[in-house]
């Protein structure tokens, strides 16, 4: 069973706008919906996905959670707020009330202050709450980014599109490689392996998994099956091809990992990290 981890959803026609897409990217600025998620990701075999904010309006968790409150497509709601503010530990105890709620999302425009004093203990009491973060960050920040997983175990931590790879069809960078070693004693780091296509040196992004097995092969080396995680970035993949062509890319590379490892990634591991009462199916092992 498929679960895809990175979507999307919003509507550009609300009174008071959306703070994203951009208007110039027209090819996603406008409504995108659980029925316009379904319509695409259905038929390409996808049993549930994940909600990720991209908002950074504190009352858009509430839309987006009212919004799927009756969707059971949605298995969790990634939110937004600001873990060095003072008010975080009240504002995450308003949403998680909401079981759908299972997390919060760094986003890169807003770096993360890791040396900001209220930070560890407004993580702690994310990981009090069994809630998740997931990051999207590149170069020296995966460095601070470990050493704060390694001080914060108890959080479990969704590591965001690969930490940005280029991805040519050659060896990776040897800074990125490097950068991604160092999670790999960090059971409570996990990766996202999305955005893939839209990292893509060509576009629209090849459909050969070969091209993607470089970058692939070392966040397998790094994560290992229990630790990787399947996500489209719908809508934006859209500027770089079809939504099927990401899930297949996908599923075509771990598949030839063993029919266990492609349950995991594709379905399975979503289960184990976000929790909650969205993934009840995936609790039985079953193929992608």
């Amino acid at each position: 069973m498929t679960i895809d981890t990175h979507v999307h959803l919003y509507d550009t026609q609300r009174p008071q706008g959306v703070p994203f897409p951009k208007p110039e990217d027209r090819l996603i600025y406008r409504p995108m919906l659980p029925a316009d998620l379904r319509q695409v990701a259905e038929p390409a075999g996808v049993r549930g996905a994940v909600l990720v904010e991209a908002s950074p309006w504190i009352e858009d968790n509430d839309w987006v959670l009212d919004l799927v409150a009756s969707e059971p497509f949605i298995c969790a709601v990634v939110g937004n707020l600001d873990p060095e503010a003072a008010e975080f530990p009240v504002l995450l105890e308003r949403f998680a009330r909401n079981p759908r709620f299972r997390g919060i999302r760094i986003r890169q425009g807003r770096p993360l202050a890791f040396d900001h004093p209220q930070l560890r203990g407004n993580l702690q009491a994310l990981a009090a709450m069994r809630c998740t973060m997931e990051v999207v960050m590149r170069g020296a920040d995966l460095e601070r980014l470990a050493h704060l997983a390694a001080e914060v175990p108890g959080l479990r931590i969704m590591l965001n599109h690969l930490a940005f790879v280029k991805v040519t069809g050659e060896p990776p960078d040897a800074g990125w490689v490097a950068a991604m070693e160092r999670f790999s004693g960090l059971p409570n780091v996990f990766c996202k392996v999305s955005r893939f296509t839209e990292q893509a040196a060509i576009q629209p992004a090849p459909l050969d998994a070969a091209y993607y097995a470089p970058v692939f092969d070392v966040v397998w080396a790094v994560f290992g099956p229990d630790r990787l995680a399947y996500g489209s970035n719908w809508p934006p993949c859209l500027n770089a091809g079809d939504y099927r062509g990401t899930v297949d890319l996908a599923r075509d590379y771990f598949r030839a990992k063993g029919v266990d490892a492609l349950a995991k990634v594709m379905g399975r591991n979503a289960a184990a990290f976000y929790g909650g009462p969205g993934f009840p199916a995936l609790h039985a092992l079953g193929n992608a």
